[in-house]
C-alpha cells in the first residue's frame, strides 16, 4: 500500500498518548498509526475515534533484556502486515511531533533506515553473557545476597542488578558476535527491506539468540543487523530530539518550553520526553509547526 506507518510503544498516560496520536494524524492524514501496549491502555472506541490500530501485546517488557526488542519487532511487523507501508517509524508514547510530518516523510524516499548511532566503543558490553534471573520481585532478596557473595569471591562472573532495575547473572562470553556490534538509539525509521532484515535476524537463533544474551539488546540489535547490510541505505539521524542532563545520564529529561525552538530546529520528527498534553513545550512546538505548514502553503493542522 505504501506510505508511512507510525508505531507507538506506549505503557502509560492514555489521554496523553491519544492526544499525541491525534496530532500525528493531523500532521500526516494519510499515514497509519499503531499503538502497542500491554493491556488495555486505549479502548476499541478510542481507536475507532482516532482512526488507528491497537496491538495489545502479551510480551511482558523487562528492562535490560530481549523483551523490548521482541515487543518492537512484533509491533513493527504487525504494522507491516496490516498496511505494507514503505516505512515504519518507531516512537514512544512520550514522543510529540516537532515538524510537519507529511513534508518530513517525503524525504524518506530512497532511504532504508534512519538511525542515531553511538560513536563510542561499546565492545565491552558483548564480552559478557547476561541472563535475566527469574522472579525478580519475589526472589529479589535472594539475588541481592548472591550479588554480595559473588563480589567477594574471585569469580569471572557474578550476579548484579543491571541499571539498578533487573537482576542478572553474567559470565565471560567465549564467542564473538555474529555481526559487527554497533550501539545506538532504540527509536528508528525502517524501510520495508530493512524491517524484513531485522525480523529475519530476530528469528535466527544464531543472531537474535546471541543478542538476547547481551545487556540492553534494544540499543544494539537493529544497528548491528543493518551495519552488516551495506546494500541498504542507512542515514544518520535522530527520530526523537532529546536532552540529557549530563553525558553520563541514562535517560533524557522532561522537555520544557525553552527547549521548543531547539526541538523544531533539530531536524528530528519527534521530541521526547513530553510530560503533558498541553504544557508550555507542546504549545510552543505546535504553534511553530503550524506556522511552518502555513509557510509551505499546506493547510495548518
Amino acid at each position: 500500500m505504501g506510505g508511512v506507518a507510525y508505531v507507538v510503544m506506549a505503557h502509560t498516560g492514555p489521554s496523553e498518548v491519544a492526544a499525541r496520536v491525534r496530532r500525528v494524524r493531523q500532521l500526516s492524514p494519510l499515514a497509519h498509526v499503531l499503538v502497542r501496549s500491554a493491556g488495555t491502555l486505549l479502548s476499541d472506541a478510542d481507536a475507532a475515534d482516532l482512526g488507528i490500530a491497537l496491538l495489545r501485546s502479551e510480551v511482558r517488557v523487562q528492562w535490560g533484556d530481549w523483551s523490548l526488542t521482541a515487543a518492537a519487532v512484533e509491533a513493527l511487523t504487525t504494522a507491516q502486515r496490516l498496511w505494507d507501508p514503505d516505512h515504519v517509524v518507531l516512537v514512544s508514547g512520550q514522543d510529540h511531533p516537532v515538524t510537519d510530518l507529511a513534508v518530513w516523510e517525503s524525504g524518506l524516499v530512497g532511504v532504508d533506515a534512519v538511525l542515531r548511532r553511538d560513536p563510542r566503543d561499546h565492545s565491552g558490553r558483548w564480552r559478557s553473557c547476561w541472563h535475566v534471573l527469574p522472579a525478580q520481585d519475589v526472589l529479589g532478596p535472594v539475588w541481592a545476597g548472591l550479588a554480595g557473595a559473588t563480589r567477594r569471591l574471585p569469580l569471572p562472573g557474578g550476579v548484579d542488578r543491571a541499571g539498578g532495575r533487573t537482576w542478572v547473572a553474567h559470565h565471560p562470553r567465549p564467542e564473538p558476535p555474529p555481526l559487527p556490534y554497533v550501539k545506538g538509539s532504540f527509536w528508528c525509521v525502517l524501510s520495508r527491506a530493512a524491517l524484513t532484515a531485522v525480523a529475519e535476524a530476530a528469528s535466527d537463533p544464531d543472531v537474535g539468540g546471541w543478542f538476547a544474551t547481551t545487556l540492553l539488546p534494544d540499543e544494539a540489535f537493529v544497528h548491528s543487523v543493518l551495519a552488516a547490510r551495506p546494500d541498504l541505505r542507512t542515514v544518520a539521524g535522530a527520530t526523537s530530539f532529546t536532552v540529557f542532563p549530563t553525558v553520563a545520564s541514562a535517560h533524557p529529561r522532561v522537555l520544557a518550553a525553552d527547549d521548543a525552538d531547539a526541538a523544531v530546529a533539530s531536524g528530528a520528527p519527534f521530541a521526547r520526553k513530553v510530560a503533558a498534553v498541553q504544557d508550555g513545550f507542546t504549545r510552543r512546538v505546535d504553534a511553530a509547526v503550524d506556522a511552518l505548514a502555513r509557510a509551505s502553503l499546506r493547510p495548518p493542522a
